[in-house]
């Protein structure tokens, strides 16, 4: 069992009502949520999301509390390292869990700076293939240097399933101290479909945009379907330059495919977008776990993804499908299920369901979280 009030404080760049960072933030405020039994978290952030926007409806510099058990402290990101600092001091928490790697303040500093009887890093996606492959001059600088001050002996990493064990034991080495420990979802309401009519589909899309997401490559793969395609987007645009040759694109499109950006979209307003799409779609260079994709298959929703997320054999439960990251295997995709009638349609909605809810144990998550909090 996990002792008595054992307190965690949780450092990381962006956190709720932050939401455009994604994932991480959305795996935290799961944990926090789903595993609070005999624990005090209380979780250092920035006063902002991602992109600079300022969080105007948060106090700023002060213990804010976030739920019975959870305090979160938004800090002025010009003095956020002195605040973490003299708030550790205060705290004194067991266990600081870092949740990523490349952030200076948020990471970074307190990895090497602070002290706690244990340091937990939550490596969350970033050292897969992928990842590292975007702003890899700094990536690699910062492996290098913390590998230089044998950062490796003096922390636990966290891991969410097997193959992130195996990327961080490659570049962090063998003997260093990896515990897995799977992201808690959100599970959604079974959502009803809409009569699904032949040759027509609507897909949606939520994720930042860039180029891990993969838009450009599904938009290039609408451009010769004939069927009429409606392909919404949501999500806040994370490379400009990425986004503009998407937007280029967009207005080349034939006439039958019609192409909605909603912009960002608070995650808790998904659902009434998730109830209007047949299919979701998001071809990943990689995700570490993919909460939108859960979110989507637990509401019912097929998924056209890659073979790079932990949400493989879709097909085998008719949840979706796992496709290589090229044109003609994403238009196949969307095709295979833009064809089909209302009565097959919704086979694949209850498989989509069916194996959102038989992919999560939360029994083996409660021992896996005991085991790295202990």
């Amino acid at each position: 069992m996990i002792n008595p009030l054992k307190k965690i404080c949780i450092v990381i760049p962006w956190f709720d009502p932050a939401f455009r960072a994604g994932g991480p933030i959305r795996s935290v405020v799961n944990m926090i949520r789903s595993f609070h039994h005999e624990i005090e978290y209380k979780v250092f952030t920035s006063n902002k999301d991602i992109g600079g926007v300022i969080l105007n409806d948060v106090r700023w510099n002060t213990w804010l509390d976030y739920n019975l058990y959870t305090k979160v402290f938004y800090s002025n990101s010009k003095f956020a390292f002195l605040n973490f600092q003299k708030q550790i001091k205060a705290t004194k928490p067991d266990i600081i869990f870092i949740i990523g790697l490349f952030s200076f303040q948020y990471n970074l500093l307190p990895l090497l700076f602070s002290k706690a009887s244990k340091k937990i890093i939550s490596i969350r996606g970033m050292l897969h293939p992928g990842a590292l492959s975007q702003k890899k001059s700094k990536k690699r600088l910062v492996i290098f240097l913390l590998k230089k001050m044998k950062i490796q002996n003096k922390v636990v990493f966290h891991a969410t399933d097997m193959t992130e064990e195996g990327f961080i034991k490659n570049i962090f080495g063998d003997e260093c101290e990896v515990i897995i420990a799977n992201n808690f979802p959100q599970k959604n309401v079974y959502l009803p479909i809409h009569e699904k009519q032949p040759d027509t589909i609507k897909l949606l899309t939520v994720s930042l945009i860039s180029k891990m997401k993969n838009h450009l490559l599904i938009l290039k793969s609408l451009t010769t379907i004939t069927d009429a395609i409606e392909y919404h987007v949501i999500g806040a645009v994370k490379d400009n330059e990425y986004w503009k040759l998407c937007l280029d694109l967009i207005k080349e499109l034939p006439q039958n495919i019609k192409v909605v950006y909603h912009g960002e979209i608070h995650p808790s307003k998904i659902p009434m977008y998730l109830r209007d799409a047949d299919v979701f779609i998001m071809p990943s260079l990689s995700e570490n776990y993919g909460h939108s994709i859960y979110e989507a298959l637990s509401s019912g929703r097929p998924v056209i993804t890659s073979n790079f997320t932990p949400w493989n054999n879709l097909k085998d439960f008719k949840a979706g499908l796992n496709i290589n990251l090229d044109i003609p295997d994403i238009r196949s995709a969307i095709c295979f299920f833009s064809a089909m009638n209302n009565e097959e349609f919704q086979q694949w909605t209850e498989g989509s369901s069916f194996y959102a809810h038989q992919f999560v144990d939360f029994d083996s998550l409660y021992h896996q979280y005991t085991q790295l909090f202990n």
